[in-house]
């Protein structure tokens, strides 16, 4: 499957091995795109939804045109059709009357006192407990099993005396009667799904927020999304809307054409690559230069690819 001139399916998500990301090397990223207006960056975050969103994450979107664009529309339909909890915004705040008077609220803050509320109340399980109930977990075969019931005994035929109900109900021949057992129970176990992925607990995407994305609970979630199990994908048409305690804080990079060099400087430092500042400019212009085309940046690695499949440096 293809959108619009980049490949979406060049990295083969099928076949990880157990225990690695399903996208990317690192589970819990933070991860940032630039670019201006029709340039396919909706249709990235999109792809990278489809790949990264497993069956239990949950999805918190924050975008001005979320309830108006049609690609948006889509990607939230789709996401609850699947099952996952979608939970979308126009913007980060939200203006609240307290009486006569009204007070503005800023959801993010209110959703990251939440989430760190879940991991407090959230119960520790020992790594031995932990071991013992995947190897539970994994014995599930989807056969019947039968579940012996507390009344089992066996009974002598002097204890029936002369009752012939009882010998008749119980199959009793002379001398020691057939084992009485309580009717068993059969129950249908159902092997738990399993899978060798590893998803994110939440996904959270800020896009096009304007001078919103300069607010403070940004570096902060930034900082804190590994201990949420969180994947954070912030959004913007200027590199440079990204406070400055923020910029190092990403582990993937996105970039389409048509930025100035100013701009693109700031990715580059972002980065923290190895090249100088025309380097990374005509690395850059040679990477976006086919409609659609983004350079991908994995910080983490030091990589800089056309794309997902072309890699230009490292």
């Amino acid at each position: 499957m293809s959108f619009k001139g980049y490949k979406i399916d060049v990295i083969d998500i099928k076949n990880k091995p157990k225990g690695e990301p399903v996208f990317f090397r690192t589970t819990y990223s933070n991860i940032n795109i630039v670019a201006k207006k029709n340039q396919g960056k909706t249709l990235l975050i999109y792809n990278l939804l489809r790949n990264v969103v497993g069956p239990d994450t949950k999805i918190y979107i924050f975008c001005n045109t979320v309830e108006r664009d049609a690609t948006w529309k889509q990607i939230v339909n789709e996401l609850k059709d699947k099952g996952n909890e979608v939970e979308a915004y126009d913007s980060m705040y939200e203006r609240i009357k307290l009486g006569k008077r009204s007070k503005t609220i800023n959801i993010l803050e209110k959703l990251l006192n939440e989430w760190k509320k879940e991991n407090v109340d959230k119960p520790k399980e020992s790594k031995k407990s932990k071991k013992k109930k995947d190897k539970e977990e994994q014995k599930g075969d989807g056969r019947s099993r039968r579940i012996k019931t507390p009344y089992d005994r066996n009974i002598t035929w002097d204890m029936l005396e002369d009752d012939d109900v009882a010998q008749y109900l119980f199959k009793c021949q002379r001398g020691i009667c057939k084992e009485i057992k309580e009717e068993e129970v059969i129950e249908e176990v159902k092997p738990k799904r399993r899978t060798k992925k590893l998803y994110p607990e939440k996904i959270l995407i800020c896009d096009d927020l304007s001078n919103e994305i300069k607010d403070p609970i940004i570096p902060t979630i930034l900082k804190q999304n590994r201990h949420m199990k969180m994947v954070s994908i912030i959004s913007s048409q200027d590199s440079r809307d990204i406070k400055p305690d923020s910029r190092g804080q990403f582990n993937q990079i996105f970039t389409f054409k048509g930025l100035e060099p100013a701009r693109v400087e700031v990715i580059r430092k972002m980065c923290d690559i190895a090249l100088d500042e025309k380097e990374f400019y005509d690395l850059y212009k040679k990477t976006t230069e086919d409609p659609y085309a983004f350079l991908y940046c994995d910080v983490d690695y030091g990589e800089i690819y056309k794309n997902f499949d072309t890699k230009v440096f490292s």
